[in-house]
């Protein structure tokens, strides 16, 4: 250990695995819980939320769930009891910060979660850490393909805090911490542009967005899969990866596999040009259009599609050799419910 206090190799677990996952009642962390806890292994689960919205949990196994405030030292000292790996999953997530104030809060609040649960892994002795990051870490890709040795140059306040947070667990952790910069992630539980897309498919109006190529993305139970897999394996253990599911999506193969999955809904979904984009924007405003188009500021919605992450995950796949994601429709047909719309977004 370097007089920093940080790890310089893993510590061996003895035993199975005993998980602590902070975030799991979040948008993406029950499809990890659920993948820890059907394996059979301990999972314990700190939240802030007494109940669950709708009174029961968003997983089906038997998992132990411990109220508090993953920034409070003495909650995370009590979680991590026996705890042998960590997927710390807890944050704000892609909030657009209306001032400087705000942005400043959203970066404090996600270096601080990140810095607190690795004083607190430290002290705890707990093998190993895997930290949700985010592909926002790289900035706009302009076109470029970013593998791991990219440089790191992030525009928004949600990448500025999530590579802080990399940086401040790394300085702590050293080699116990393995980080996922993950692509979109979509699921029954998450919204966005995404969702604003589904609903297009749905509504068959005409959906202004030009058929770029470069989304990357991934299902949160493939996500899940990977965070499972990778925690365990010695050779993952300080490394940083990327994380899609290999593939690089033009719109239009991502609107098909909507409409394939929101039964048969959305036969009529044509992409129009890249010049046809803004008076067709008018077009719809002007006569009402669907709901989406009513109540979302489509301009935004067109440029963050558009702008997916373009992402070389080979270094994952060489890695976890086992690994491999669901094809695109069958993961659209998991994250939809029989209308077309995702089931509910957090």
């Amino acid at each position: 250990m370097d007089p920093g206090g940080a790890h310089t190799s893993p510590r061996p677990a003895e035993g199975p695995p005993r998980w602590l996952v902070t975030g799991g009642t979040g948008a993406i962390g029950p499809a990890i819980v659920s993948e820890l806890a059907a394996a059979g292994a301990p999972v314990r689960v700190l939240t802030r939320r007494s109940t669950s919205p709708d009174d029961r949990w968003p997983w089906t196994a038997d998992v132990e769930v411990v109220t508090g405030d993953a920034r409070d030292p003495v909650a995370l000292e009590s979680a991590m009891v026996d705890v042998t790996h960590v997927v710390h999953a807890a944050g704000v997530a892609h909030r657009r910060p209306r001032s400087a104030r705000e942005a400043a809060d959203l970066v404090e609040t996600n270096v601080g979660l990140a810095r607190a649960m690795a004083e607190v892994v430290r002290k705890s002795g707990a093998a190993r850490v895997v930290f949700i990051s985010s592909a926002s870490v790289y900035g706009p890709t302009r076109g470029a393909v970013r593998d791991e040795s990219a440089a790191t140059e992030p525009e928004t306040a949600y990448g500025r805090s999530k590579l802080r947070a990399e940086q401040v667990m790394r300085a702590v952790l050293g080699d116990a911490l393995t980080v996922l910069r993950v692509c979109a992630v979509y699921g029954p539980r998450l919204d966005g542009q995404y969702l604003l897309l589904a609903r297009a498919v749905r509504s068959r109006w005409p959906i202004p967005v030009p058929n770029g190529v470069g989304h990357c993305l991934i299902s949160d139970r493939d996500l899940a899969r990977l965070v499972a897999l990778v925690a365990v394996e010695p050779n993952c253990a300080g490394s940083v990866f990327n994380v899609s599911d290999g593939e690089r999506y033009s719109v239009s193969e991502i609107v098909e596999a909507m409409r394939a999955a929101s039964s048969g809904s959305g036969r009529w979904t044509p992409i129009v040009p890249r010049r046809a984009v803004v008076p067709v924007e008018f077009v719809l405003r002007r006569s009402g259009g669907a709901e989406w188009t009513r109540r979302q500021h489509l301009r935004k919605v067109v440029a963050s599609v558009i702008d997916g992450p373009r992402l070389d995950t080979s270094a994952a796949a060489a890695a976890l050799p086992g690994w491999s994601c669901a094809p695109l429709s069958v993961g659209w047909r998991r994250a939809l419910d029989a209308s077309g719309a995702p089931r509910r977004g957090v």
